[in-house]
């Protein structure tokens, strides 16, 4: 059951009158009714219940990335007021803070409707359609506009590059910590989104600022992956319990915004999916029937799913093993010309690769399809959006309308694979 507001509680309010007086056809027809409003639940999530937040305090104590504590930097974070930015000729300032209850929640200055809509309770919505889900994050759409130019796929240019330029630089915000990678000694920054998709915390990961080598455009090299597939390892607590932090990226001309080199952190699950105890939808995707799975001599595992969008899983291998392979399957995207998003939770990967620009009608009236989007969950940043995006079988025809061809990626991806790591 969603622990959150549901417009759908009624329903079981009634149903004992319904069946004093229709028992026979009730107990026919309800579980079906029930199984359909739970399939398109729509909840208000601005106010985490006191479930969402049991879980995020448990992740203050027990969910590391990389040995670090991240959930517990964030509270710190929050309680310092440091993930606050203030944006626009007028200075609205936004944020999350701790309220009164010592829950986690968004707040907004210098915007009265924006800050009467939170106070309202309709901040953060949220709907699922069938595995998919989308929701309304309305503070989200005042974060910093994309670095100028990305629709050009440009070069590298630190002029341009708000990580190290301009007053949203990261020099100067706090860093939550330095991982050094144990298979790499590479060092990679961790600091807080000043945007969070999630408020119960949102980072970016960076190859260290401190290194103008690792001043560079928005691509995945074969160290960075690697670097990915061990970081998100350590998450792993046990075999029964699902990592507790999702590492995402994307690619330019999918969903990244800024081009410098960046992934992102954020819990898993996402609040919607915790509130309707499901995973991402791409964690449940079968495997194509019609195609059969292919195993490398490393122990990796490769898949094509049965999802909307071309997306191959990456499974089993040691870390050095599984990191090759991921960097294979970005090079093969790169290769065709494709964007492309990348997610790594625990031991399993998943490529999605997506259309090449100018290839398909691309109009969805929704722009900025990431690596969340790829995953199941749609983030929205206005109520229209919200509104589009909600509609019955959007989310599946988004994900297939931006989506390269399934089979010919496989194929590109598996023979590139078996050529560097056979």
């Amino acid at each position: 059951a969603c622990p959150m507001r549901c417009s759908h509680k009624h329903l079981a309010l009634r149903a004992p009158r319904v069946r004093r007086v229709l028992p026979h056809l009730v107990a026919f027809i309800l579980p079906w009714v029930w199984r359909e409003l739970s399939s398109r639940k729509v909840c208000s999530a601005s106010r985490p219940s006191a479930q969402t937040l049991c879980l995020a305090r448990i992740m203050s104590s027990d969910a590391h990335f990389a040995g670090v504590d991240l959930a517990a930097h964030w509270r710190k974070l929050v309680d310092q007021g440091a993930v606050v930015a203030t944006v626009g000729p007028s200075g609205v300032t936004y944020g999350v803070r701790l309220g009164a209850d010592d829950e986690f929640e968004e707040f907004v200055s210098g915007d009265a409707e924006l800050n009467a809509t939170l106070s309202e309770g309709n901040g953060l919505r949220f709907v699922l359609d069938g595995s998919l889900v989308a929701s309304l994050h309305l503070v989200r759409s005042l974060k910093p506009p994309p670095t100028p130019g990305l629709k050009e796929m440009p070069p590298y240019d630190a002029s341009k590059d708000s990580f190290v330029t301009g007053p949203f630089r990261l020099q100067i915000r706090p860093r939550v910590a330095t991982v050094k990678v144990a298979v790499s000694a590479r060092l990679w920054d961790c600091y807080h989104n000043i945007s969070p998709c999630d408020i119960r915390g949102h980072f970016l990961l960076i190859p260290t600022i401190d290194e103008k080598c690792n001043w560079r455009r928005q691509a995945l090299v074969r160290e960075d992956c690697v670097d990915l597939v061990w970081m998100a390892r350590t998450t792993i607590t046990s075999p029964t319990c699902p990592p507790p932090w999702l590492l995402t990226f994307n690619s330019i001309h999918a969903g990244a915004s800024q081009n410098h080199i960046h992934c992102h952190i954020w819990p898993n699950p996402s609040m919607p999916l915790l509130a309707s105890d499901r995973p991402y939808a791409a964690i449940e995707a079968a495997v194509r029937r019609d195609v059969e799975p292919v195993t490398l001599s490393s122990g990796v595992g490769l898949s094509l799913l049965d999802y909307p969008c071309a997306a191959v899983r990456i499974s089993g291998g040691d870390v050095a093993a599984s990191g090759a392979a991921l960097a294979s399957a970005v090079e093969a995207a790169e290769a065709l010309g494709c964007p492309y998003n990348v997610a790594v939770l625990g031991d399993v990967g998943w490529v999605f690769v997506r259309s090449r620009p100018g290839d398909k009608e691309r109009d969805l009236g929704y722009f900025g399809l990431g690596a969340s989007e790829m995953m199941g969950h749609f983030q929205c940043s206005t109520v229209n959006q919200f509104d589009m995006v909600a509609a019955p079988g959007f989310m599946a025809e988004a994900l297939r309308n931006v989506s390269a061809d399934a089979i010919h990626v496989w194929e590109e991806i598996v023979n590139k694979c078996k050529s560097d790591l056979q």
